[in-house]
């Protein structure tokens, strides 16, 4: 195998302004030196095609392509700029992120040295952004985690550009649509769990870390309502469960994946002062329902997710109830328990289903 196999990096971008120079120069300034980049500017009215034709035309570093997507959206511009990809390495690359410089030269080494593995991950840091304010960072080290499906359908999201892939795996994935071409939002969450169905296998490399940057109330997953997310959500999860039935699984599925896969997107609340929590002997809980009279008994675990949801300032679905709860450790840091407890609450009369008016203010 050649010790410097091309690897592609495909850019998407729509108004990326102020960050696009950035982000096209951590590529550019990569310490691996076999790298293409394909920008694929999708109808940006911010000068954002101009500035990648200056930086294509003046930096000679890197061969740069710079081509044009007319049919509006991420998915679209991704499957577009494939289109122009030659590397035995894909790596996907938003507009308004960065590489730290060692990214891609440690995930290729990486892949290269375990033959069975697909699709290499690393490190990240959320970056926020703003004017006339100090930079805010929360870095987030990731480890090794085999279960790649059951981590994507427990929520728990990795940046797109944090993953360089074989060739191989990246094709795979543009023959059955990973990028689904009508999807807004959420996008890279059907991807990966995508991914894990089909059977690729995930490598995590330390040190191969990545900036996801915050800045504009523009970005997509800032800017989308939540009743919209959520709809996306349901939406990707029906395709996921029709996908998981299908002969092109290769992922064994076991109960937890099905809990969490079949999980209902309603959005929920327990609204304060309409149940109430007794403690009993032996560390058993009851919860009564003060309109109903209702009353469950529950365990230690099950009765801090009910107080977490009393004291929870907004309502949400499952999903995102089990992805607060866990990352806050608050209660038990397992997603399937959580959303085994309220799926449970929701079928006892706890919860109350979220008019629209709520749901448009939650997250």
């Amino acid at each position: 195998m050649d010790s410097t196999p091309l690897v592609s990096v495909v850019v998407p971008c729509f108004n990326a302004g102020p960050m696009l120079r950035p982000a096209m120069l951590s590529v550019i300034e990569q310490i691996y030196p076999n790298i293409e980049i394909i920008v694929v500017d999708n109808n940006s009215t911010d000068g954002s095609l101009e500035i990648a034709e200056r930086i294509a035309k003046t930096d000679r570093r890197r061969p740069i392509q710079v081509t044009k997507c007319a049919v509006q959206g991420a998915n679209s511009a991704r499957n577009w700029g494939y289109r122009f990809a030659h590397g035995e390495f894909i790596q996907w690359m938003d507009a308004d992120d960065s590489l730290d410089p060692e990214k891609i030269a440690l995930q290729v080494k990486a892949l290269q040295q375990n033959s069975g593995d697909d699709i290499a991950y690393g490190d990240w840091t959320a970056r926020w952004i703003k004017p006339a304010k100090p930079r805010a960072e929360q870095p987030r080290k990731l480890q090794q985690v085999d279960d790649q499906l059951l981590r994507t359908l427990a929520g728990i999201w990795y940046p797109p550009h944090l993953y360089l892939l074989r060739r191989s795996a990246a094709q795979q994935l543009q023959k059955v649509q990973g990028w689904w071409p009508a999807r807004k939002v959420a996008t890279d969450i059907e991807y990966s769990a995508i991914a894990a169905l089909l059977g690729l296998r995930f490598r995590h490399v330390a040190g191969a870390h990545v900036y996801y940057n915050i800045w504009s109330t523009t970005q997509i997953s800032g800017g989308t309502p939540y009743a919209e997310r959520v709809a996306a959500l349901a939406a990707i999860f029906l395709r996921l469960q029709q996908f998981a039935a299908s002969d092109q699984t290769k992922a064994a599925l076991t109960s937890r994946h099905r809990i969490l896969l079949n999980q209902n997107w309603q959005v929920w609340s327990l609204p304060r002062n309409t149940a109430f929590l007794t403690e009993l002997p032996d560390r058993r809980f009851r919860l009564r329902d003060a309109q109903t009279g209702n009353e469950v008994e529950l365990q230690p675990w099950e009765a801090a997710i009910a107080m977490a949801l009393m004291a929870a300032p907004r309502p949400l679905t499952s999903f995102h109830y089990a992805l607060l709860l866990t990352e806050a450790a608050k209660t038990t840091n397992d997603p399937v328990l959580i959303v085994q407890t309220i799926e449970r609450l929701q079928r006892e009369g706890f919860l109350r289903p979220a008019t629209g008016e709520h749901t448009a203010l939650a997250m």
